[in-house]
């Protein structure tokens, strides 16, 4: 059951796991649209003015930000994001900016740096008025990491699963809550997870 209204199937080649998986994520999912409502998304027209965007709308400026993430896009990624877009993601030390969107762009080059082989693949996309959830592994293959904090990380394939919940404002994405088990990524790595994540 999908109370969402709109929502994109699962990429084919999942694993058994990753789809049990994101069946479970699925419901939480349908259950935090219902419990954080929301309100009529907005695009911009010629003139720069508000008009409301589709829930179809809304799932590609989702997807569209999941693929500057997987491409390291700065130009695709400044599109998505509304300049003052915040979130709850760890920084890795990097400073925030409220007023543009140079943190995000610092922030995904990080990313890339650290895990230059990584793909989100989107598992599950649920649209309900101006909210977005994705259900989506970050999964990281062989030889992709190098040295974070002094520890030496090992040459292994790991994935681990995220949820984000996305708010679109003006065909942008103004707001974000990502959760990750990021104790999965370090434990399929074989490496402890750092002090300070």
């Amino acid at each position: 059951v999908n109370p969402a209204g709109t929502a994109r199937e699962s990429r084919e080649g999942m694993t058994m796991k990753r789809n049990m998986r994101a069946v479970s994520l699925g419901m939480t999912a349908a259950l935090a649209l219902t419990a954080f409502g929301g309100t009529a998304a907005f695009g911009q027209d010629e003139a720069g003015e508000c008009v409301a965007t589709t829930a179809d709308e809304n799932l590609a400026i989702v997807e569209a930000y999941v693929t500057a993430a997987d491409s390291n896009d700065a130009e695709l990624l400044e599109q998505q994001l509304h300049d003052s877009f915040t979130d709850n993601q760890f920084r890795y030390g990097l400073e925030t900016d409220e007023t543009t969107n140079a943190d995000e762009i610092a922030l995904l080059q990080a990313m890339h740096e650290l895990y230059p082989q990584h793909q989100n693949v989107i598992d599950e996309l649920y649209a309900f008025d101006d909210k977005v959830l994705l259900v989506a592994t970050m999964v990281v293959d062989e030889h992709t990491l190098t040295e974070d904090g002094g520890v030496a990380m090992l040459d292994a394939s790991a994935e681990m699963p995220i949820m984000g919940l996305y708010t679109i404002e003006c065909g942008q994405i103004i707001a974000g809550h990502t959760v990750t088990d990021i104790a999965a990524l370090f434990g399929g790595l074989g490496v402890p997870v750092p002090p300070q994540m």
